[in-house]
């Protein structure tokens, strides 16, 4: 699953512009539109990556993120195979360190020229010779930049979702067409995906099972409301 290596530069575009307290990401999704409105499936989601344990710590976290979104838009989860009319393969992965270099311009501050000036005179009553002294205040401003190289260190993450039936027969259960599926691409200074999984999955939400028809981009502020109950899991609903 490489979508965050499609849209990395893109993001890190919008990254190094955008507000140190928002969380930047891009969406690309497609839909069969024959299941566009089979929302009354039950899901089962399971690792895309037959070295990630199903039951591993790590994958029962980042699956009830993918579930609490997936409730939100209507969709049903189970952890019962038997149960599930359809199969989400959940894939996510994290690039290794990436740096780069872009140039930063600092502003200059200095006088810019005279806001206004006072004039004072003196007359001598003895010589009739008159003195003047005048002060100046200064105005202050902008008066150029300063190019500043800046090193980042970027890290690239992303999360794959891809719906299929299931077709069950007596003794066998196959994998059957194409759903949907969802990519999500995001870069940032943090490496550690556990701490924006929850942020890209959340911030995806509203095209799961949706075509977006072309790449989306979204924003997130880190004190989003609806964010912070997602991430706590009020009002949403982890894998039955």
């Amino acid at each position: 699953m490489k979508i965050y290596h499609i849209c990395f530069l893109c993001i890190f575009l919008i990254m190094i512009s955008a507000c140190s307290a928002s969380y930047n990401g891009m969406i690309i999704s497609q839909v069969d539109e024959a299941y566009t409105q089979n929302k009354d499936k039950k899901y089962i989601i399971i690792p895309a990556d037959k070295n990630i344990y199903y039951e591993s710590l790590e994958f029962k976290e980042y699956s009830n993120y993918v579930a609490r979104a997936m409730h939100m838009q209507g969709f049903y989860t189970s952890k019962n195979i038997n149960e599930a009319d359809a199969v989400v393969f959940l894939s996510y992965g994290i690039s290794d360190p990436q740096k780069h270099t872009y140039t930063d311009y600092t502003p200059v501050w200095g006088q810019t020229g005279v806001q206004s000036s006072s004039t004072y005179g003196t007359v001598n009553p003895y010589t009739g010779s008159y003195s003047a002294n005048t002060t100046y205040i200064p105005q202050y401003g902008t008066t150029g930049y300063v190019p500043e190289v800046r090193t980042v260190t970027i890290y690239a993450r992303g999360i794959g979702l891809n719906a299929f039936m299931l077709n069950k027969g007596e003794k066998s259960i196959n994998i059957g067409p194409q759903m949907w599926k969802l990519n999500v691409a995001s870069a940032g200074r943090s490496g550690i995906l556990r701490d924006v999984f929850p942020v890209m999955i959340f911030g995806a939400r509203e095209y799961i099972g949706k075509d977006s028809k072309q790449s989306i981009e979204f924003e997130i502020k880190e004190n989003d409301k609806d964010l912070i109950r997602f991430i706590r899991g009020d009002n949403t609903a982890s894998v039955n």
